[in-house]
C-alpha cells in the first residue's frame, strides 16, 4: 500500500501540541490533522452493560410478560372475580400490555441489527400502522390504570354507589371510549411516522427548519405526553394517598369496636392489590416521559445519536418502561389470594404440589423405616454385648458354687480310709494288717484312694456347669 503523502524533500513534520500527526511532505502539500482516540470512561461500560442487561430483560419480559397477562385475563373471567368492579379494567390492562411487550422488540437497535433491516419499514403504511398500535397500547394502559384508581376511590369512600358507577355496562362503555379516543389521537398523530432515507421507520420525522411543522409537532408531542402519563400520574398520585388514608381510619374504626386485630377486609386486600398496581405504574413511567420532553426542547433526537449521559438515561427509562407492562401479573400473585387460587387451578399447581408432597411423604417414611431398623439393630446389639459380662459372672458363680460343693463332698471323705478292728472283724474284709484293702473300699463306693470324691460325681457336676446359661 502506498503512502497518503510523497516524501520528495525529506524534511519530517514535528507533531503539535493539538495531536497534529507527523508526516513527510513535498512542499506543495498540507499537514493533515488527525483526532485523538478519547480513551474509555466509565459512561461507555455503563452502556456497554445496559447493552447486554437489553439482550438479556427484551426476550425475558417478553415471555414472561406475555404469559401473565393472558393468564390475567383468564383469571378475570373467572368466577372468583365476578364480584370485582375493576376486573373488567384489569383485564384490558393485560390487552394493552401484551400489545406492546409483542410491539417492543422491534424498537431496538440490536434487533434491527440482527434482522439487518428494520421490519417497520417494510411500507409507508407498515410503518404508520406500527406506531399507532405501539402507541394506543401506552396510552390505553395508563388510562386503565387511572379506571382502577377511581374504582377503588369510589369503592372506599362511597361503597354504596360503587356498583351503581362501576357496573358491568359502565364499564365496557369506559373502556371503549378509551380505546376510541386515543386510537384517534394516534391516528392523526401517525402523519410524522415515515421511513427516513436510511431506511428506518423514524416516529418523529418532520421538517425541523419548517416553524409551523415544528409547532405542529410541540403540540402533538404535549398532548401525546398528557394522555400517556402526565394527566394519569397526576390522577393517581392524587388520589392514592386519600384511599390510604381512609383504609387506615377504617382498620383502626373497626378495631376500637371490636378490640380484636382480625384478618383484614375483602375491601382492604382488594386495595392493596390495586394501590400496588398504581405505585408502580408511577415509578416505572414517569422516566420514559420525561425523556420524550427533555428530547424535544433541547431539540435532540430520543431515538438517535446523542450524547452518552442521554443515552444511559434513555436505555434506562425504556427497561423501566418494560418492566411497568411486565410485574403487573406478579404483583396480583403477592397481593391476593384469590388470584393464587386462579393461577393455581389454571396451571393444575394443586396437582402437581400434592404429587410432590405424596412422593416426600414416601421418602419421609421410608427414611423412617431405615432408622428405626438400624436403631433397633444398633440396640440389640448392645443388649447382648451388656448380656456378655451378666453370662460371664453367672458361669463364674455357678462355678464357684458347684466348687464349693465339691469341697464339702470331699471333706466328708477321710483322707485314710480305714475302719476299726472290730468294725473290719465283724465284715471280716479286713486285710492281714487291720486295715481294709483298697478294691474292697472302692467296691462299697465309699471314697476314692486319696480320699476325694469319686470320677462319677466329678462328671456329673462338669455336665451341670456346661448348662448352665
Amino acid at each position: 500500500m502506498e503512502p497518503l503523502f510523497q516524501n520528495t524533500s525529506g524534511t519530517p513534520l514535528k507533531t503539535s501540541a493539538d495531536n497534529t500527526s507527523s508526516v513527510y511532505c513535498n512542499i506543495t502539500c498540507q499537514t493533515s490533522e488527525l483526532p485523538a482516540i478519547s480513551a474509555r470512561t466509565v459512561y461507555d461500560d455503563a452502556l456497554e452493560g445496559l447493552e447486554y442487561v437489553n439482550i438479556i430483560l427484551l426476550p425475558t419480559c417478553l415471555v414472561v410478560g406475555v404469559f401473565g397477562n393472558l393468564i390475567t385475563i383468564f383469571i378475570m373471567n373467572s368466577k372468583a372475580f365476578t364480584k370485582m368492579g375493576s376486573r373488567y379494567f384489569l383485564a384490558a390492562l393485560a390487552v394493552s400490555d401484551v400489545t406492546l411487550l409483542l410491539a417492543q422488540p422491534f424498537n431496538k437497535m440490536f434487533v434491527l441489527e440482527l434482522f439487518g433491516r428494520d421490519l417497520r419499514a417494510l411500507s409507508e403504511d407498515g410503518c404508520k400502522l406500527f406506531f399507532w398500535f405501539f402507541r394506543t397500547g401506552k396510552m390505553t394502559s395508563s388510562w386503565f390504570v387511572v379506571y382502577v384508581c377511581l374504582e377503588r376511590f369510589t369503592a372506599v369512600l362511597f361503597p354504596f354507589r360503587v356498583k351503581i358507577f362501576f357496573s358491568k355496562r359502565n364499564c365496557l362503555i369506559g373502556i371503549a371510549a378509551v380505546y376510541f379516543v386515543i386510537g384517534g389521537f394516534n391516528a392523526g398523530w401517525t402523519y410524522c411516522s415515515k421511513i427516513d432515507s436510511k431506511g428506518v421507520c423514524n416516529p418523529d420525522s418532520f421538517d425541523k427548519k419548517d416553524p409551523q411543522a415544528v409547532t405542529l409537532y410541540r403540540s402533538m408531542l404535549t398532548a401525546g405526553s398528557s394522555l400517556y402519563s402526565l394527566i394519569p400520574i397526576i390522577i393517581i398520585v392524587t388520589v392514592t394517598p386519600i384511599i390510604l388514608v381512609s383504609l387506615v381510619r377504617r382498620s383502626k374504626a373497626r378495631k376500637k369496636l371490636t378490640n380484636t386485630t382480625g384478618n383484614s377486609s375483602d375491601l382492604t386486600r382488594a386495595t392493596t392489590m390495586l394501590v400496588s398496581v398504581m405505585v408502580t405504574y408511577v415509578i416505572f413511567v414517569t422516566p420514559i416521559t420525561a425523556l420524550h420532553n427533555i428530547a424535544f426542547y433541547i431539540g435532540v433526537d430520543a431515538f438517535g445519536q446523542n450524547t452518552k449521559k442521554f443515552l444511559i438515561f434513555r436505555d434506562v427509562s425504556q427497561i423501566l418502561e418494560q418492566l411497568n407492562y411486565t410485574v403487573n401479573f406478579f404483583l396480583y400473585v403477592c397481593s391476593s389470594r384469590p388470584f393464587r387460587a386462579g393461577v393455581s387451578q389454571i396451571l393444575r399447581l394443586d396437582k402437581i404440589l400434592g404429587g410432590l408432597q405424596r412422593l416426600t411423604s414416601r421418602s419421609r417414611s421410608t427414611d423412617s423405616k431405615t432408622k428405626s431398623s438400624q436403631i433397633s439393630k444398633s440396640s440389640d446389639k448392645g443388649t447382648q454385648e451388656k448380656q456378655k459380662p451378666i453370662d460371664e459372672e453367672k458361669r463364674a458363680s455357678s462355678l464357684k458354687v458347684l466348687q464349693d460343693s465339691g469341697d464339702n463332698a470331699t471333706s466328708a471323705c477321710t483322707p485314710v480310709c480305714s475302719t476299726t478292728q472290730e468294725q473290719d472283724n465283724e465284715t471280716g474284709t479286713n486285710s492281714p494288717d487291720g486295715s481294709a484293702t483298697p478294691s474292697e473300699d472302692n467296691e462299697n463306693g465309699m471314697c476314692s484312694p486319696e480320699g476325694c470324691a469319686t470320677p462319677d460325681k466329678i462328671s456329673n457336676n462338669t455336665v451341670i456347669y456346661n448348662n448352665v446359661p
